[in-house]
């Protein structure tokens, strides 16, 4: 009688045991934690953002979103009641998270990790927690080294070096071209002074040809039976060879020389027809 009043009342305590039991364990359920499907890439020294969302849409400002590693114990960053907790961050992490919850009432968070390391590649967890529902999502960090200066020196001295090379040489190419076209210059000028003694010596020789023919015909002059215009005419000639001869004149396009030419070619065509 008594072992079966025992059972009696035990069996109701077994089951108020289970269900209390039963009540202080979380359930996966009423909601699902949405993360990037494809693996984040990061460059070292740079920052990078893992998002991750509650589907369906649903405010989760007062729920727990922890982002952890290998273990729930290494937080990288958690939110709870509302605010931060870094107590229970990392030593690794801290001063290095920023908890993005601008859209936190639609269930949408995100964890920007500051100036990353090959240290921080790998697995990391986005988990929710509501009440006895929670579900996670999991993503992965690839972390490439970024290709510093410091590795390749060589590009850092042909980086400051080139431009001056730039400069020297278009320097030169037009130093070049400057000494080219004074040689051209040069080799014009030379030429034009070359031509011009030579012109200078063809008006001289016509000059000298044109005094002896007018010489000739003075002495003609002189000859007896003349007649008087015809020794007019050699005596004006006489006086011009003297003024030109006491009065130097310049060749070419001296005025003075172009007007005594005028009146000599005239009257060496009169002497000449007579």
């Amino acid at each position: 009688m008594e072992r079966a009043a025992a059972l009696r009342f035990s069996a109701p305590g077994s089951l108020l045991l289970v269900v209390m039991l039963g009540g202080s364990a979380p359930l996966s359920a009423q909601f699902t934690v949405v993360g990037p499907t494809d693996a984040v890439l990061a460059m070292a020294g740079e920052n990078t953002k893992f998002h991750c969302h509650l589907s369906p849409e649903k405010d989760a400002e007062h729920m727990e979103v922890r982002w952890f590693r290998s273990q729930f114990s290494l937080a990288v960053l958690v939110y709870k009641a509302g605010r931060e907790r870094t107590e229970e961050q990392m030593e690794e992490y801290q001063g290095r998270t920023t908890f993005v919850s601008e859209h936190i009432n639609k269930g949408s968070v995100a964890l920007i990790i500051h100036n990353v390391t090959a240290h921080d590649n790998g697995i990391y967890h986005c988990y929710f927690q509501e009440g006895r529902s929670y579900d996670e999502a999991v993503m992965h960090l690839m972390v490439a080294k970024s290709f510093v200066p410091s590795t390749f020196p060589w590009m850092v001295s042909l980086a400051a070096v080139l431009p001056s090379l730039l400069l020297f040489s278009a320097g030169s190419i037009c130093l070049v071209r400057k000494l080219h076209r004074g040689k051209e210059v040069e080799n014009e000028a030379k030429e034009v002074a070359c031509e011009e003694p030579e012109k200078e010596q063809v008006e001289k020789e016509k000059e000298r040809q044109i005094r002896e023919q007018l010489q000739e015909e003075l002495r003609k002059c002189a000859m007896p039976g003349g007649s008087p215009c015809y020794s007019v005419l050699c005596w004006a000639t006489h006086w011009l060879l003297q003024l030109t001869s006491l009065f130097p004149l310049q060749t070419g396009d001296d005025p003075c020389y172009m007007l005594l030419m005028w009146c000599l070619t005239p009257t060496l065509l009169i002497l000449s027809s007579s």
